[in-house]
């Protein structure tokens, strides 16, 4: 893999740069070099009056309240 890293790094040619990232990816798939374990979810409920609030899937555990300024009570 470092040899290939090294490979990649020092390589001008875009394509083939995109061939040896290519093959480091297919090898760390392989060899399953990353195991995710954990998934964070969380659920979320809020009134059906409650507009302009939306889901960030960059932060999943429901911390976001979004942009505060946006969201408003639908009379």
């Amino acid at each position: 893999v470092d040899p290939l890293l090294e490979k990649g790094l020092k390589e001008t040619d875009p394509v083939k740069r995109v061939e040896i990232y290519k093959e480091l990816t297919k090898i760390a798939h392989d060899q399953a070099i990353s195991l995710y374990l954990y998934q964070p979810g969380a659920n979320r409920v809020q009134r059906n009056w409650i507009k302009g609030w939306y889901f960030n899937p960059m932060i999943p555990n429901g911390d976001d309240f979004g942009d505060l300024y946006a969201m408003y009570k639908e009379e």
